[in-house]
Parts: C-alpha cells; structure tokens; sequence
C-alpha cells in the first residue's frame, strides 16, 4: 500500500488566528492548501528552519471530515497518510501501525493477542482500569490519541516504551508488579502517577512530559531511572518513597518541581540535572543515605525541616533559597563534611535572607500599614525597625557578615582617616603632619592619649574627648570586624 503524501506543513497566523498549513506539492492530489485552526499551546519543534506539527512522531488528525495519520518518514520529511475506518493498518517508518477504532478491537487483542498492543494507534479514548493483565503488557511504540486510563494491576513487566500520550494518561492508584518501562515515552497532555506502586525496577529513561506529571504518594519498590527526562511543566513527587537509588541525573526541570515530604532510603542522584529558577521544594524531605548535585551548575532549593546529613556538589556550585533555614541546613552539612570554604559561603547567604526578611517587616510594612493601612495592626505594635535589622545591616556594609578581608580593612582605616581630618581639620591634607606620627598614633588601637592625635596638641576641647571616645568605640567594633574576616575559614560559625 503506497498512499504516503509527502507536505510541507508550516505553523502561521492569519487574521489574528493560529493555523496549521498543509502544503500539498502536487496540486492533482490536492489543488488548494488546506487551513486548520489549532491552540496556541499545541506543541511543535522546528525542522529544516520550518516549524512542524507536534514534537512527537505520530499524531492522528481530522482536515475535511475526513481522518489522516500525520507522521516523519524515514528519510525526516513529514507526510499525511489518508486512513479509513475499514483500514487495518498502515506502515509508518517501516512499521505496522494498528488502528483502533472501536472498542471491539481491544476485547479481541486483549483475549487473542495476550495484551499485546504494540504500534497501535488509538483514535478513541480507552479505560483500561477494569482489564486483568495477568501476562507481559506490549504498549511499545503505541499512540493515544485520546484520554487513557490504567488504574488495575499489571501482574507481570511491562512494557510503555516509546508511548505517545497525546492527551491525559491516567494511571491513577495502577500497580505495577513487574518491571514498568516507559522508556523514551512521551506524555503531551498531563500524566497521573498518583498513589502509583511500583515493585519491580522503573524506567522512565529518556521521557518527555510536556504537561503536568504528577507522581504523588507513589512508591518506588525498586530502583527508579528517570536520567535524561524532560519535565516542561510542574514536576509534583511530594509524600513519595524511594527504597532504593532514585537516578535525576541529566534531568530537565523546567517548571515548578516538588519533592516535598518525599522519602529517599537510598541516594538520591541529580548529577548534571538542569534546574528552572523555580525553587526547589524539599520541605520535610528525609535523605536516609546522601543528596547528589555533582555537576550541577547552579539551584534553587527550599529544604526546610528536611532530614539530610551527607550531600555531593562540585566546589562552583551555586546555590540560593528564599529561607533561611535552607542555609542553615546546608551549612550544618559542610561543617560535617569538613568543607568550611562552602560552610562560610552558606553562612553569609544565611545571615542575607535573615536580613532581608526582617527588613520589610519592621521597615516597609510599618510605613505602608501606617499611612495607607490598618493602623490597629499587630505588626505596628512591632518596633519601627528592629534592632536585628541594624545590627545585620552594618555587619553586611562593614565586612559582609565577618567574611570580606577587604571591606573590612578598608572600612577601618577610612573611619579612621575621616576622625582625624574631623578633629584636626581639613587643612592637615596639604600639612607634612599627617603622614606623621599623630595619624600613626591615631589608627593604633591601644593610644589613648587625645593629645598625641591633635597637630596642635595645646588647644584639646571637651568636644574632642567626646568624640575621641566615640571614635574609640567605634573603631574597636571595625578592629572586630576585620579579626573576623581574617578568621572566616578558622573561626567557629
């Protein structure tokens, strides 16, 4: 049977609409382009500079009342593939592809070919949730072109390999007693894991979920392998238990994603994975054995009230949160590990979020409830800015936290210049004096004689003293500043 149509079909807008263009190259078959309207949010990848239907190989439509399979051919261009309903099965890339059609179909596949439905292409949606799957399960290669559903138990492996869920795949409460492959499979509408329990090994290597994935309370009996999977949208594993190693590595998240409550007995492996600058979320995660972000360049995390002990990360690693118990908790790991470089680093980003988090509070807040607000609020009754705030503020702008040799040194000795222009006058700059001995005796902490700091040392005022002392005070708090910064690596944090 040779009734492959090769087009060209282009993604455009025309008159503020969004079509898809069927370019048809002989205009016997088909004299006029055929216009149909699609979503927005249908996805499509760009080939040979040209935007094509779908990212995925496979895709069933309707142009005319009339029903066509829309697929890649061998040698990479796209074509249309005109199908009946009396049409058994077309070949594809060299493939058998099974239409079904009619429920009829699946009683007959699932009681003459043992649950075999590999290559078949869906054109109605199926609820599978009530079939028995005592053998091997071969969905290899399939294509759902509606709403699926399995919610029963599958007694032995099976098989999802190369899956295209064009819609929901709904696995809702599924068992999977045998190993479940899903590898390179493709989920273009929202995929449900939820309460999923998986006893043997899990593959989902290499697939891609552009909807949401939910894999909610789901447990993991076995090794789980998601390397190499796309996450395009909302990555949601929270309360979900991992018994043994659960593999992240080379994953892409690329919208919100949420290990929140999750259980992982063995490591939890996320080398190289690319994170989005949505945080993280871990909260109350328990990490029993370690947490790996080898070659990681850089995330967001949320780990508060989580239990981890043992984390891997390379030395450039960036990480940010938007709490400071996240800090808190990493320091404390790099203390552990006898990293204090990484430990200085987590205890400076630590004391910033404290700082920022109480800033709006008592400052912002206060201003805003009082002028546009409730002034009967419980936060005006609040101080109008807290001592904490001040204290951190000047503890960043001197020496950022203990931990900047140079603003630290540089901070004193400009404190202690602009004191002794002030005391002596603006004048000293063009006088030999004040590279002398004054300024000299000026900046050593230990002289305490006014006297000894004035050019003209016969006319001290009780001005002088008072800010003599002043000066003192402050200079002693700057000398800590600065032995702190020298300290930061040998220093108790």
């Amino acid at each position: 049977m040779n009734n492959k149509i090769f087009v060209e079909v282009k993604k455009i807008d025309k008159d503020n609409k969004h079509y898809l263009c069927f370019i048809y190259p002989d205009k016997l078959i088909k004299p006029e382009n055929t216009y149909e309207v699609f979503d927005e949010g249908e996805p499509y990848i760009e080939r040979n500079k040209e935007k094509y239907f779908l990212d995925c190989e496979g895709k069933y439509i309707e142009l005319n009342k009339k029903k066509y399979f829309l697929d890649l051919g061998s040698d990479g261009n796209p074509f249309i593939l005109p199908l009946s309903d009396g049409e058994p099965y077309t070949e594809t890339n060299k493939r058998k592809c099974f239409l079904i059609y009619k429920k009829s179909q699946i009683k007959s596949r699932i009681k003459e070919k043992e649950g075999d439905f590999e290559n078949c292409i869906f054109l109605i949606g199926v609820n599978f949730s009530f079939v028995p799957f005592d053998e091997k399960v071969n969905f290899r290669g399939a294509i759902f072109t509606e709403d699926v559903y399995f919610s029963g138990t599958f007694t032995k492996k099976t098989d999802f390999s190369k899956a295209i869920f064009v819609k929901k795949a709904g696995f809702w409460g599924a068992e999977f007693a045998g190993n479940a492959n899903f590898y390179d499979a493709r989920f273009v509408g929202n995929a449900d894991f939820q309460y999923v329990k998986f006893a043997e090994q899990t593959d989902f290597y290499s697939a891609k979920f552009v909807g949401n994935a939910d894999f909610k309370r789901t447990t993991f009996a076995e090794q789980a392998d998601f390397k190499r999977t796309t996450f395009a949208e909302q990555a949601i594993f929270e309360n979900a238990k991992f018994t043994k190693q659960a593999n992240f590595s080379d994953v892409k998240f690329s919208g919100t994603t949420c290990f929140k409550s999750v259980t992982f007995t063995k490591q939890a492996n996320f080398l190289d994975a690319k994170f989005s600058q949505n945080p993280i979320d871990f909260t109350q995660a328990q990490f029993l054995t370690a947490l790996s972000f080898n070659g990681v360049e850089s995330i967001t995390l949320n780990l508060d009230q989580s239990q981890l002990d043992k984390i891997y990360y390379d030395t450039d690693c960036k990480f940010s949160a938007g709490n400071r118990e996240t800090f808190l908790i990493l320091k404390s790991i790099a203390l552990k590990q006898n990293d204090k470089i990484k430990a200085v680093e987590f205890h400076t980003q630590e004391y910033e979020q404290h700082h920022k988090k109480i800033y709006p509070e008592h400052f912002i807040t206060y201003i805003w409830l009082w002028v546009y607000g409730d002034k009967q609020s419980s936060k005006l009754k609040k101080p109008f800015i807290s001592t904490d705030w001040i204290i951190l503020g000047f503890e960043y702008f001197v020496s950022k936290f203990g931990t900047s040799i140079i603003f630290s040194v540089f901070w004193y000795f400009m404190f202690a210049g602009l004191f002794y222009l002030f005391m002596n006058g603006y004048d000293v700059v063009d006088a030999e004096t004040i590279i002398t001995k004054t300024f000299i005796n000026f900046i050593i902490p230990t002289n305490i004689a006014v006297k000894d700091f004035l050019i003209n040392n016969n006319s001290s005022s009780s001005l002088d003293y008072v800010l003599f002392a002043f000066y003192k005070f402050g200079q002693i708090i700057l000398l800590y500043e600065m032995i702190k910064s020298f300290r930061k690596y040998s220093r108790s944090l």
